[in-house]
């Protein structure tokens, strides 16, 4: 059974392949053991002593209290989130309106606040839930005869009449199961209707996990593109600049600039 995928999921997929990837590059090792972490443990003790782990949103809102509403402003916090933009916007060029994307943000900072090794940055969730739907059907056979009930996804209840009434004999329990399969084909037919109204398909489901799995194996080349430098080009078809283009657009960052040289 293929189904198409939604976008959020598709994008949640891609997001923690670019992830798992930027996680085994020395730039990004380095940055979150040697540079981040040690920042951040100050700035945990100060604020947090008592937590493992605090959120980006709580960070980023003591640091503007302390700028615009109470000063002075705290060194090492100041330090720790300048740090954090700059690894995200400027390392790996993860900019959504020319600004550090906000997922990569917390991504990055649920690993330095997390003491996962460097090699095992924490995914991305996606935020959406996923459409499900289900029910169940109970068949009840007793000496005065048989019943049909079908519960649907929300716990409503609708008993089917069976073909034949009175008393179940040995010669009708052919007719139970003819129900009983008609009513589960009813079922499964409905609940495919209703996939089909929820997913808006692209293409068939298969065709949309061999795209996927292409942008997935795209991965490694692009984190190689994010960290281009001048001394550092990479060599790139147009084909390989669309795809990028795809991809980052996917998951909520800007297209590429070249580097100046």
């Amino acid at each position: 059974m293929s189904i198409a995928l939604r976008d959020d999921r598709r994008q949640a997929m891609l997001r923690n392949a670019l992830l798992q990837k930027i996680g085994t590059t020395k730039t990004y090792q380095n940055a979150i053991v040697q540079d981040r972490r040690p920042v951040w443990k100050r700035v945990q003790a100060r604020y947090w002593p008592s937590r493992t782990q605090s959120g980006l949103y709580e960070v980023f809102r003591i640091l503007y209290e302390l700028e615009y509403e109470i000063g002075p402003v705290d060194p090492d916090l100041t330090l720790y989130c300048c740090r954090l933009r700059s690894i995200v916007s400027d390392s790996f060029r993860l900019r959504s309106n020319n600004e550090p994307a906000w997922w990569a943000l917390e991504a990055f900072h649920n690993h330095v606040a997390s003491g996962f090794p460097p090699d095992q940055p924490i995914g991305i969730a996606s935020a959406s839930f996923i459409f499900s739907r289900e029910f169940e059907m109970k068949v009840r056979v007793t000496e005065n005869g048989a019943s049909i009930i079908i519960v649907d996804h929300f716990g409503n209840e609708t008993p089917r009449e069976l073909p034949s009434t009175g008393p179940l004999s040995f010669q009708n329990w052919g007719n139970l199961e003819q129900c009983a399969i008609g009513n589960l084909q009813h079922q499964i037919a409905d609940i495919r209707r209703q996939f089909e109204i929820n997913y808006e398909r692209t293409g068939t489901g298969h065709d949309q996990i061999r795209k996927i799995n292409a942008d997935l194996e795209a991965i490694p080349k692009l984190v190689e593109a994010l960290l281009e430098s001048p001394s550092n080009r990479l060599r790139m078809t147009e084909r390989d600049r669309s795809r990028f283009r795809r991809i980052l657009a996917q998951v909520g960052v800007d297209p590429l600039v070249k580097s100046s040289s």
